[in-house]
């Protein structure tokens, strides 16, 4: 049986049926580590768009992306505390 290159784990016999990595958009990977990819993309599409309305004081946007996803990931806050040096969220 094939094994996911990222984590080790057992693939599905019929390639069509894992995921295709967001990496390089040609290896195929597990569905668990399919899964944690889409999940990561989406915090860093997130935390990109807090960090703009921030720095543009833009707080329409920002209130909108709040309302929107009103509890953010850890990660999300970490990573924009950690680029403006203070704590604008608490986790």
């Amino acid at each position: 049986m094939k094994k996911c290159p990222i984590c080790g784990g057992d693939m599905h016999p019929n390639e069509v049926m894992n995921s295709l990595s967001r990496v390089d958009n040609k290896t195929y990977i597990c569905n668990d580590c399919g899964t944690k990819e889409a999940l990561e993309g989406i915090d860093r599409s997130l935390g990109r768009l807090l960090i703009k309305a921030i720095e543009d004081k833009d707080r329409p946007a920002f209130d909108a992306i709040i309302e929107r996803f009103p509890r953010l990931p850890v990660s999300v806050m970490s990573a924009v505390n950690a680029r403006f040096g203070r704590k604008l969220f608490e986790y």
